[in-house]
């Protein structure tokens, strides 16, 4: 017996391959992730980290979709977003260090970096 997924793509990340099942897996575990133990490692409001990591993805997937689609223009959207999105969540939110600054743009450009392997197949 043979498990088959439908609308299968490859996506490769940080140099392993992976399905399109687990490329999901990972999203959701990243998206998890943002919600509950990161707001406790940082310190921060329980659920607005998942409201930083998912609101930049919303405008840029409508633009890639139903107006241009074009990658370059795609990505400088979503991390434009998210540069915004944590610059003003880390400042205006939290009572934060330069270094708590700093990671959180690093977790959260990485989940848009994951997130946006499947527009670039």
């Amino acid at each position: 017996m043979k498990f088959r997924i439908d609308n299968d793509y490859k996506v490769n990340i940080f140099g392993k391959q992976l399905n399109s099942l687990q490329h999901m897996g990972i999203l959701f575990g990243y998206v998890f992730f943002l919600m509950i133990p990161w707001p406790l490692i940082s310190n921060s409001y329980l659920f607005i980290p998942l409201a930083i990591a998912i609101l930049p993805i919303l405008l840029p997937e409508f633009i890639y979709s139903e107006i241009y689609s074009g990658i370059k223009m795609y990505r400088i959207l979503m991390y434009g977003g998210y540069v915004i999105a944590t610059f003003i969540y880390t400042h205006f939110f939290l009572d934060s260090s330069f270094f708590v600054s700093i990671i959180h743009f690093i977790v959260y450009a990485t989940f848009g970096y994951i997130y946006s392997k499947k527009i670039s197949k």
